[in-house]
């Protein structure tokens, strides 16, 4: 088996990070979208609690 890492450019690091920023900047807008990610992803419960596996 061959594994290649290939290093990213400058140029492609930056859009990951702005591209990330505005994920989060999108998903923090407002509580109610936080939550529903979280819900989504299964970090939360329907309860409002943290999931067991994260506890």
């Amino acid at each position: 088996m061959t594994v290649v890492i290939a290093k990213p450019s400058e140029k492609q690091v930056k859009q990951e990070i702005r591209a990330m920023k505005k994920a989060g900047e999108r998903i923090n807008a407002t509580p109610a979208t936080a939550k529903a990610f979280l819900l989504k992803h299964g970090f939360m419960t329907k309860d409002g609690k943290l999931h067991p596996r994260y506890r």
